[in-house]
Order: C-alpha cells, then structure tokens, then sequence
C-alpha cells in the first residue's frame, strides 16, 4: 500500500510538470494564451467591449472624431466592440506573459497595424467572398494557426487585387491602438498599469502587471495543475468499486467517478441508481495482472532506434498539395465546370491529407506515451488498471496510450501476468490469435489453425530475427502478431500442451452494432450477415454490400452507364464497403460513407485510368449505390435508427439500460458569445444558464442510435464478464479476450450471455416503455434467437 500511495503521488507529480509544461511552452511561443490569460480575457471582455463603445460613441470633433470613426468600421453595423477589444487584449496577453516588458509605443503601433489589417479582410471578404473563404480554408488545411502568417497571406492576397483603400499612416495606427489599449486598462486597473521609466536619457512608459495579478497567476496554475494527475497503471489492485465516487485509486486527488458525466441533472439521474453488474464486471477487470512484453519491447526499441517504422508512424510530416497556382487568381464566376471540378478534388484531397496529417501525429504521440511507459514498468512483476464508464455504460481504461484498450503497438507491449496451461484447446485458439491478428479472419477456425501450421517456418524465422524477417510488419495487426510469434514458439510452435501462455487472445464481434441491432428486431437477413446463425465458415457483411452493389453497377453497366463499367472494371472490394458499413449503426450518413468511398477511390486510383481530377465524381457516383445496397443488407438498423430519432423526443432523455445502469443523454444549446475575426482567430463567451441549459434538438436525435446501441452492448460484455469466474480479462467493448487456455469458456459465454439478453428482456421495448412511445411500427424478422447457440462465428 504504501509503494502504491508513493506512486500516485509520482503520478500527480507527473501531471502537475506536464501542465506547467505545456504552460511554459505556450508562454514562450507567443502563438497562444496560457490558462490563466485565457481566464483573463473571458472574464474582462464584455467590460472592454463596453468601455470602447461608450468611448466611440461620445461626442468628438476634429482628428479624434477621424479615429473614433475607424473604430466604429472595425465594430460594424453589429457594434461588435468585443471583437477589436479581443484582439487587442489577446495580443496584450500573448505578449505580456513572455514576462517582457512592453513599450506603449510599440504595442500601440503593432495593434494599430493589426487592426487596420482585420478591416482589411473585412473589405476583402465583402468585395470578394469566395476567393476570400477559399484562401482562408487553405491555411486552415494547413494547420497555419499563427495570426502573423495570415495576416501576410491576406495582405498579399489583398495587394492583388485592385482596391479602394488609402493606408493608415502611424498615427493613425496609434490613435486606434490608444484608444484600445485604454479600454483594456480601465477594465484591468487591478491587474496591469501604466509604469513610466526612465531609459537611458529618455522617458518611456511601459505595461506592466501588477504583483497581486503575477501571483494570481501563479496561484491559478498550481491549483490548475492538481487537475491533471495521469492515471498510470497501478501498483497494487484498484480499490473495488462499491459506489460513483469511490474505487481505484487510493489517493483522494486521484479520484475517478465510476460514470463520466457532466451536468446537474446527469450527476442526480445516476445518483438515483447503483449499477451493481457494472461495478462487478469491472472489479473483475481491474483484479488483472498484466505485465510488459519484454519480446516485443525489444524490438520496438530496434524499431524505433533504426527508423525502420514498421508498424510506427512516419516521423515526417504529411507533404500538403498547394492550391492549383493556375486558378488562383480567377474569381469564382469566372470558372469554368473542369475548373471549379478541379478546385473540389483539391479541396477534398486536402482534407484528406489535412485528416491524415492530424492522425499521424496523433499516432506519434500515442506510441510515444505507451513505448516510454512500457520501458519504465519493464521491471514490475505486475500491474493493475483501473476502468470507469462513460454515460452510456461503455467501460474504459482510465490509462490511456499504454493500456489493454490501445493501438495495436500498445497492446502487443502487454500480456498477462498469471500463466495459464494451454491444452489443446488453448493451442486451437492461440493459433486462432495468430491467423486473426495476420488478418486471415474469414477463414473457418480449423482453415485458421491450418494456416499457421503451414506457416511454421515463417514464424520460427521471424522469432529468430525479427528485424531482418520483417514479413511481420505485413500483419493487419503487425504487433500483436509478432507477440503471437514468440508466444507460439514456446509453445513448440503448437506441439506443446502443457506450456505456460500469458498471451490475451481476443474474440472480435462482427459489425457488433449490426448484429444487436438484428437480434433486436429478429431480423433474419442481418442476423446471417452478421454471423448470428450457424456456418461452417464466417459470413462477410462488408463482402454482401460489395457484392449487391455490384450487381447493381453490371444493370446499369448493360444499359450503357460508362462510370457503372468503369466501376466495374476496378471491382467493388469489402474494403470499399466496410467503413460505411460498420459505421452505420453508430449514426453514418450518406455524406461520410461519401468521403469514405473517396479515400479509397484515392488509395486505388492507379486502377481507374483516369485523370486525376475525376477522383471525386467517381466517389460522389458510387456513392448513392452502395448506400442503397447497405439498406438491402441491413434492414433492421436502418429501420431502429430511424424510428429512434423520431421518438426521442427534443428534451433531454434518460433510461435504465436491461442492467439498470442509468443513461443521461443531454446535448444542451450552449449558451455563449461567440466573437470572431478574421486573423486573430475567435473565442467563446460562456453565459451561465441558471435554468440547466436547453436541449440542442438536432444533436440529441444524431446521438440516440449510437448511444443506445452502445449502451445495450456494454449490457452484453458485463454480462458475458459475470457469467464466467476467470482471473485475467482483456475486454474492448465488442472484443473480449481471456487466456488461450481460457477462451472456449469465454467462447460459450458470449454466447449465453447474449442469448439471455434477448430471451429475457427486449432492449429497444425496454427503452420505448421509460420514454412512452410505442414499438408498432418497428418491423419484426423471423430470426430465432436460439441460433446464437450455435453460431460459431458470432464472435471469433
């Protein structure tokens, strides 16, 4: 216990250094606002705001009457003074947190510079709307977030183009940049002021801080920092949970509801109800004892050190296409159809190349924490992770990067600390685990026991030499296949019964949100789509959209449809239709299986024989075809989702799921400010609603079917969880992974699990009874749900 209280201590310290981290790096960029100034700037705006209205508005003549009026421009016809306000106290603080003094004469000039540049753009935008917007979604594609580099882009941009504009001479800028500075320090008298120094031989005056604002400062991010402990893995076991506020972790600063919410009402809803399945199905969780992978730590360390990135992401930045230099200077009325079809398959592969860059260093962040943090507990005999629950029941592990819930690389790190005989089963499954995590998961069981068999040699070799056999990096999950590989080595590749296995072999559901949705609804053709029934081999929904939406393209092919041929001629593959597919039930629409159709028209344009610039007309044709073939295969969940949205109702809504565990959902109209500019970027003030918020009606219909479909399969895995008594768990949401030796227990409670569930209780009329409505127009199947008994591949 006390080792245990020593690192959570490590752990708040860590979080602590971390945030002060950021805070400093945010400081000394000078592109952002720390915390504390952000609180500052939304705390003093509207006062700034109106201060420089009453100064703008009173009476004056001559040269100041001249520069009132130019502050009134930047305002508007909407009298926006928060937004020329925003920008000078965003750069004050920007500027003043570097800990430098700051010269009045200089900010003055370089805000005066500013401004006149945000009416600039405001002029811009009027005169020429479309090239303007077009420009500044590119530097938003880019990722350029600093305002000094839009502000020369658009001054370029606004410099080709003949203009009225007479430019604001020194003074000017001054008298503007007076007039802002002076609102700001009337409303922060208490926090900044006006120091006059005598530099050298000459008289300057200077802002500065006062002490009670610099020790505020300080104040502020000591307690900020307390917020942000990392919850690393634990040492000892997680206390039980036994009620919302009390499990995990043993410190109090480290403490973690056991549901996740946010709102009044949420926080009473679930006060009223104990989740007594959730809470065992997680103390079960959190009994695991992992340990790190020494096996494939090692080679990661390889990996990572020789720059071979295999199953890593590149360390190097995606390269970002450039607006097609041809059409930039053109007005959007004078573009031609293939010129304004150019300029949306830039746009579009832009967006693509903008997502993939995000991921990627996303993914480099994510190796990063898990890698260091596997080299750190290396030494631990054993460990422990903590779970809690978002609002819908869904179980997480509260680590993140380095956790049985990450990437690939993630996992592969990990494995169970108790060992537990394979046996002859154990062997079966475990070779199941390899052919799976290679990607060979369509085959029959005994096909995929086969194909690691035949395999024996590739295998030893690359146990033997994982960096020069790298034929592992070709896996769909090339980490965890490597770990399988050294797990079946020891096994004598298979030939060894009573050999130890700590691996966590997983048993992934098929389009798991499809299949419940079908044994909702006893809808027979999902039901086989997604392996609800007996086979002697594992059903391929992707593989039946492909395949429907096919036939479909060879009519209109035979009618002369010359894109259908084409389309044709490339093939419609699962992978093409698994994305819009498995989405589905978790709110998709025809617009994202669009885009997703589009990157792969991208990944496989060499196929197509065609221009580049018909990228998107092929995606934007298909696109309506599949989606049409997806609702052949997949009636019930088109039919669930649809009659969901329509009884949601437009307030907030609230069940018990079958398990009792009590769902808030809540997506309020937030009430704020919202100031925008053109350069400077935008904030949003937060209005406090001593009402509790009103619900946001379009946001709670998108949100019902996923989260009433994740809510029924969290019922699903904690009750799989408690109907076996095992020691090691790896659970995912709709992959639930034990030992090899282990898993055909697991096997057949997944089965009786789910089969209970639908033979005692009936989720969606559970959920239209709490919410009033009728289930009658729902259409009902013939599916009999004692099918799952026998259902090999419902998970597998």
């Amino acid at each position: 216990m006390k080792d245990q209280l020593e690192w959570e201590e490590e752990c708040l310290n860590r979080g602590r250094e971390a945030y002060y981290l950021r805070q400093d790096k945010t400081r000394e960029s000078g592109t952002g606002l720390t915390d504390a100034c952000s609180f500052v700037l939304r705390d003093r705006l509207q006062e700034i705001g109106r201060i420089l209205q009453d100064t703008c508005k009173r009476g004056a003549r001559g040269t100041n009457a001249s520069y009132n009026k130019l502050v009134r421009q930047l305002a508007g016809d909407e009298e926006d003074y928060m937004k020329v306000g925003y920008i000078g106290l965003q750069y004050l603080l920007t500027y003043l947190a570097r800990g430098k003094k700051t010269k009045v004469a200089k900010f003055v000039s370089v805000l005066g510079t500013k401004l006149e540049a945000e009416l600039k753009c405001k002029m811009f935008e009027a005169e020429y709307p479309a090239y303007f917007h077009t420009v500044m979604r590119s530097l938003d594609e880019q990722g350029v977030t600093s305002s000094i580099h839009k502000q020369k882009t658009m001054m370029k941009k606004f410099n080709d183009f003949d203009m009225q504009w007479n430019d604001w001479t020194t003074q000017m800028k001054v008298h503007v940049g007076t007039r802002v500075l002076r609102s700001m320090l009337k409303a922060m008298d208490d926090l900044m002021f006006l120091q006059k120094l005598l530099v050298q031989t000459k008289t300057d005056f200077f802002i500065d801080t006062t002490d009670a604002f610099d020790d505020w400062v300080t104040e502020f991010e000591k307690e900020r920092g307390v917020l942000f402990p990392q919850f690393l893995p634990m040492k000892t076991p997680p206390i039980p949970w036994e009620s919302n506020d009390s499990g995990a972790y043993y410190s109090f600063a480290m403490k973690l509801p056991f549901i996740k919410s946010r709102g009044k009402r949420a926080k009473e809803f679930i006060a009223e109800h104990t989740p007594i399945q959730h809470y065992r199905a997680v103390n079960k969780m959190q009994r695991t004892e992992w340990q790190v992978n020494e096996d494939v730590l090692k080679v990661q360390e390889t990996i990572f050190r020789q720059n071979l990135r295999v199953g890593m992401p590149s360390s190097k930045p995606i390269e970002m296409t450039p607006f097609p230099e041809h059409l930039a200077d053109l007005e959007k009325a004078c573009l031609t159809e293939p010129q304004k079809e150019e300029i949306t398959n830039w746009k579009q592969l832009r967006k693509r190349q903008y997502d993939d860059e995000r991921k990627r260093k996303g993914k480099v962040i994510s190796f990063r924490q898990s890698h260091l943090l596997a080299q750190e507990l290396r030494t631990w005999d054993k460990f422990y992770f903590a779970y809690n629950c978002d609002f819908r029941g869904r179980i997480y592990c509260a680590t993140s990067g380095l956790s049985p819930q990450g990437s690939d690389d993630a996992k592969g790190l990990l494995r169970f600390a108790k060992g537990v005989r394979l046996g002859r089963e154990g062997v079966k499954w475990l070779a199941v685990q390899g052919a799976n995590t290679f990607g060979e998961d369509k085959l029959s069981y005994e096909d995929r026991v086969v194909w690691i068999q035949n395999n024996e040699q590739l295998i030893r070799s690359i146990v033997e030499d994982p960096i020069s056999n790298r034929q592992w990096g070709d896996a769909d999950k090339p980490y965890q296949f490597l770990a399988f590989c050294y797990e079946w080595a020891r096994s004598d590749f298979g030939r060894n019964h009573d050999t130890i296995g700590h691996l966590a072999v997983g048993l992934d559901g098929s389009c798991n949100g499809l299949q419940h949705f079908s044994a909702m609804l006893r809808d027979e053709v999902g039901a086989k789509a997604t392996n609800l029934t007996a086979g002697d081999k594992p059903e391929d929904i992707y593989g039946d959209v492909a395949q429907v939406t096919t036939d479909k393209l060879k009519v209109l092919a035979e009618n002369g449809d010359a894109l259908a041929q084409i389309w044709l001629q490339v093939g419609i593959t699962r992978k093409c239709a698994k994305r819009p597919v498995m989405t589905l039930p978790y709110g998709a629409t025809m617009q994202s299986a669009r885009s997703y159709i589009f990157e792969y028209v991208i990944d496989n344009w060499a196929e197509f024989n065609m221009e580049e610039k018909e990228q998107w007309n092929m995606a934007k044709y298909l696109t309506p075809i599949l989606w049409e073939s997806i609702g052949e295969v997949v009636i019930a969940a088109r039919a669930a989702m649809a009659w969901l949205k329509k009884n949601v109702g437009t307030g907030f809504c609230k069940w018990k799921t079958i398990l009792g565990f009590p769902v808030y959902q809540h997506y309020l109209i937030e009430n704020v400010l919202q100031i925008r500019t053109h350069l400077e970027g935008s904030v949003r003030l937060y209005v406090p609603d001593m009402n509790g918020g009103v619900a946001y009606k379009a946001g709670q219909r998108s949100g019902i079917a996923p989260n009433f479909v994740h809510s029924v399969d969290s019922s699903h895995m904690v009750l799989t969880i408690n109907a076996v008594d095992l020691h090691s768990y790896a659970m995912i949401h709709d992959d639930f992974g034990t030992h090899a030796g282990n898993t055909h227990h697991l096997f057949k409670a997944i089965r009786r699990a789910f089969r209970h569930m639908y033979v005692n209780t009936d989720p969606i009329r559970h959920w239209a009874d709490q919410q009033g409505v009728s289930t009658a127009g729902l259409p009902r199947g013939n599916y009999d749900i004692e099918d799952i008994k026998n259902a090999d591949y419902f998970f597998g």
